[in-house]
């Protein structure tokens, strides 16, 4: 049996609105936010040298961003009655905390950290309710289901793809950074297969000299990395200004039997 449309209507796409929100969800909220809790740890524990249960408690500020500013999001949007405000502001925070992340390095302060990591979440934190929201917005109830679903899968494939481009960004880089440095060849190689699986341990079992130089690269490399983040989340704020800025109701339109329009409540 052949089915037409097993997934996800393509046609649904030809609205700029969905297509644009399945975009930033894609981009902003997918890669933003997975990118943080894949790769913030890693650059705690190897740059600054935080422990494994401290790098856990300094992502608090990230995730307390994200969910204080989702809940106050979700009021202000019934309140005002728009979305397309948040979504841009926060895709625009989203990518200014990802540029102030990209400048920290080796003498970065914990307080500064924390203080880039609350400004990055708050950002994906203001994006992400206005995603579900704006693309109910745009369609008839009838395809509520398939476009809420569209936003999730969205993101869940921003996380896939977020991952897999900012650790080839990181891979990059350490080769960049490492080879033809004071290491030997073989230990350079190790440091640049183990990528996003660097530990505290590795660093130790080096000489002072050779975990200065890894610990310089892995530094300047987290940078290219949340930088590249920087500019995705800066093409979603891009989208997020084309999406139309159209006022919230609590009504969709559905088809009647005659095969016009009529509007029924949500509730």
């Amino acid at each position: 049996m052949r089915i037409d449309e097993p997934i996800f209507p393509v046609s649904l796409l030809g609205d700029r609105t969905i297509a644009g929100i399945d975009f930033i969800g894609f981009a902003v909220v997918g890669i933003g936010l997975l990118g943080g809790l894949t790769y913030l740890p890693i650059f705690l524990q190897t740059v600054l040298d935080v422990s494994g249960t401290n790098a856990g408690l300094l992502l608090v500020p990230l995730i307390g961003g994200f969910i204080v500013l989702s809940a106050v999001t979700g009021q202000l949007m019934s309140r005002l009655g728009y979305y397309k405000p948040f979504t841009v502001v926060g895709a625009a925070l989203a990518a200014g905390g990802y540029y102030l992340l990209s400048t920290m390095g080796v003498n970065t302060s914990l307080l500064w950290a924390s203080v880039f990591m609350f400004v990055t979440g708050s950002g994906l934190g203001l994006t992400m309710p206005t995603l579900e929201v704006g693309v109910q917005n745009a369609v008839e109830r009838e395809d509520l289901g398939v476009v809420t679903s569209s936003v999730m899968f969205s993101r869940t494939l921003g996380e896939g793809v977020g991952v897999a481009i900012l650790g080839a960004v990181l891979g990059n880089q350490l080769s960049t950074r490492l080879i033809g440095t004071t290491l030997d060849e073989s230990t350079a190689q190790h440091f640049i297969e183990g990528g996003e699986e660097i530990t505290p341990s590795m660093l130790n079992s080096l000489s002072p000299e050779a975990a200065q130089v890894v610990t310089t690269a892995l530094s300047n490399s987290f940078s290219a990395v949340f930088l590249a983040a920087a500019v995705i989340m800066v093409v979603g704020f891009v989208v997020a200004l084309t999406l139309p800025n159209a006022e919230l109701s609590e009504e969709v339109p559905v088809k009647n039997e005659t095969g016009g329009e009529a509007t029924q409540s949500l509730d």
